[in-house]
């Protein structure tokens, strides 16, 4: 078993390798799993400058009460998160779920499915739960044929 980084990881499995993906990543600003940030997106070499930006978010994995009325989370906790862009080249330093914008979310899942996509064997599957919120888990079926 190895333990780290999936972005990290997944570059050092065979190509062609995996005959399935079962995941559960995590959703965009609902939880701060409290890791070291990675360094995403920018440029190669370059000595980031980096500029610091704070953002309060709700986490109702604190309290364990997940419970939702609409789209107002109760007895949820707010906590300040910071992370960092590089004035520079413009990459990104901080958790997978908690960037700025649901944009850049979506850009850094895409390209770590693309890293497994090289390692899924032509007949390989992927799954992944990717839902909205603790109470209202969707869940959505990626086939490889659709996806590669």
């Amino acid at each position: 078993m190895r333990i780290g980084n999936s972005y990290d990881l997944i570059k050092t499995l065979p190509d062609k390798s995996i005959d399935c993906v079962m995941t559960s990543p995590p959703y965009w600003g609902l939880r701060n799993y409290q890791t070291e940030p990675i360094i995403f997106d920018g440029e190669q070499g370059c000595e980031h400058e980096w500029v610091e930006f704070k953002k309060e978010w709700c986490d109702s994995s604190i309290t364990g009460n997940s419970a939702t009325v609409g789209n107002t989370l109760k007895d949820v906790q707010r906590f300040n998160y910071s992370h960092n862009t590089c004035s520079l080249c413009g990459a990104w330093r901080g958790q997978l779920g908690l960037e700025p914008t649901p944009e850049l979310y979506l850009k850094h899942m895409l390209d770590l499915f693309d890293d497994v996509k090289l390692k899924l064997k032509d007949c390989g599957n992927v799954f992944v739960n990717l839902g909205t919120s603790y109470a209202s888990e969707d869940i959505f079926i990626i086939e490889t044929e659709s996806y590669l």
